[in-house]
């Protein structure tokens, strides 16, 4: 295996070279300031960074979140080093991005663990990402998957939520296991049982999102019963990781009966209706995201409404929003099809109904303007 290269900077000579000493099998790389080490970052291909806190000019919070805002650099994970041991100190590391720490004066055994820790998880990350660029394509390939151009714009954000929900769990692993290796090593006691329980548990999370993405890509879909708050949950699901700064106010009528629909198909059209939601909120730079998702029973329609704080659609588009190739956003950022497809979905393979008006949403006593989406879907759609 090719040796990995690893970025010491301290402005402690003394310090490089004991850190360079005790990781010899490592390719070493030095810096004794933080300008050199954020261009030394930005030139060669390190795989860590071992960075001190406490130096002159530019101290190590401020080296990493540099190095954080650059994207040839933000993904090298940061292991900083310090002889505090202070709560605040710490939670400075981990809120400006470090994924560890080392305290002075070094433990060889600890510091030899943490490092083969991280480097490992370089490598685990590195071949994630390998095996969802490989999945990506084999998907890619199958027609049936790429029929609607729709589904082609998605691809590439679920994709990146699979990659995010998994990495964590894959994450809380790794950190169980090399916490029990660290703590052998140190000769402490080790409980095997909750670990081995923690592991379980995030195995069987992984298992589980692997089995809802599967079915929500499968190309054999037919009409099935299942209820509109379900269609929301699983959708709200899907889309964890891209929705983290929106508030999601969910108000569900019970006892709703079941409804035979197509589930992907409807799942698609929340999303897209809620991506749109999202894109206007940030261009209009709105801090206090709201989105409202309604189910009812209107007579003989079960209804899903999804209601935003983004001001409302002007009045001199709302009218064509639901054409096709009609977009605001540009052409990176948009194809015009969502609405459209959202259309032909709910009126031509479900009988229903769909439009928007520009309403108020009431949350926490403040009143807000937006746009609100209606989903009717007839109780007997066939």
């Amino acid at each position: 295996m090719q040796s990995k290269t690893i970025l010491i900077v301290d402005d402690v000579d003394v310090n490089l070279d004991i850190l360079e000493n005790l990781l010899n099998q490592y390719n070493i790389i030095k810096a004794n300031n933080g300008s050199k080490a954020l261009k030394i970052a930005k030139e060669e291909n390190i795989h860590l960074i071992i960075l001190d806190i406490m130096m002159p000019s530019m101290d190590g919070y401020e080296v990493c979140k540099k190095l954080k805002q650059d994207k040839k650099t933000k993904n090298i994970p940061v292991l900083f080093i310090t002889a505090s041991t202070e709560e605040k100190t710490l939670k400075m590391a981990y809120e400006v991005g470090g994924v560890d720490y080392i305290t002075k004066p070094f433990n060889t055994t600890e510091l030899l663990a943490r490092v083969s820790t991280q480097l490992d998880l370089v490598d685990k990350t590195y071949n994630l990402q390998n095996l969802i660029s490989k999945q990506l394509e084999e998907i890619r390939n199958k027609d049936a998957l790429l029929i609607e151009q729709s589904k082609k714009a998605e691809m590439g954000q679920m994709i990146a939520t699979i990659t995010h929900q998994l990495k964590q769990p894959l994450n809380v692993v790794s950190a169980l296991m090399s916490s029990a290796l660290i703590d052998d090593m140190l000769g402490k006691n080790v409980d095997i049982d909750r670990i081995g329980l923690k592991v379980q548990d995030e195995i069987t999370f992984m298992s589980e999102t692997i089995d809802m993405y599967r079915t929500f890509f499968s190309t054999n879909q037919e009409k099935r019963y299942t209820s509109l708050s379900k269609v929301v949950d699983d959708t709200l699901y899907i889309m964890t990781g891209n929705i983290i700064d929106v508030t999601f106010i969910k108000e569900y009528q019970e006892n709703l009966e079941m409804i035979k629909v197509y589930k992907n198909e409807l799942i698609q059209c929340v999303m897209n209706i809620i991506k749109n939601a999202q894109d206007n909120q940030n261009e209009k730079k709105i801090s206090k995201k709201i989105i409202k998702i309604s189910t009812y029973k209107d007579g003989d329609y079960q209804v899903i409404t999804i209601h935003d704080n983004g001001g409302g659609i002007p009045s001199n588009i709302k009218d064509k929003i639901f054409n096709n190739y009609f977009t605001t956003k540009s052409e990176d950022n948009g194809t015009g099809i969502g609405l459209y497809l959202v259309k032909q979905i709910i009126e031509e393979k479900h009988n229903g109904q769909v439009y928007v008006e520009n309403q108020e949403l009431e949350y926490n006593s403040d009143r807000y303007m937006g746009a609100k989406f209606f989903i009717k879907l007839r109780e007997d759609n066939e």
